[in-house]
């Protein structure tokens, strides 16, 4: 059997954004939350990535999956690398 490990998506100080999301054929549907700033990163049996973040709307630290998390890029820093490259 082949040894799985936990894709790492998530680093700290990542911008994210809360998601949630009803995945039904006929209707699904997909709702953005909160801003927050992931301040940790730890692995349970090297397969599950759980993601402490820090929320913006109320200072809060709460462990989060993955899966309810979406990572945010600041696109006018991707631009200036890409030129700073040229």
């Amino acid at each position: 059997m082949q040894e799985e490990n936990v894709l790492k998506l998530f680093d700290v100080g990542d911008l994210v954004q809360y998601v949630s999301y009803f995945d039904d054929p006929v209707a699904p549907w997909k709702m953005f939350g909160d801003l927050g700033i992931v301040v940790s990163v730890r692995y349970i049996e090297d397969r599950y990535q759980v993601i402490k973040v820090r929320w913006f709307s109320d200072n809060s630290e709460i462990d989060m999956a993955p899966e309810c998390l979406m990572k945010l890029k600041d696109m006018d820093l991707e631009k200036n690398t890409k030129k700073e490259k040229k």
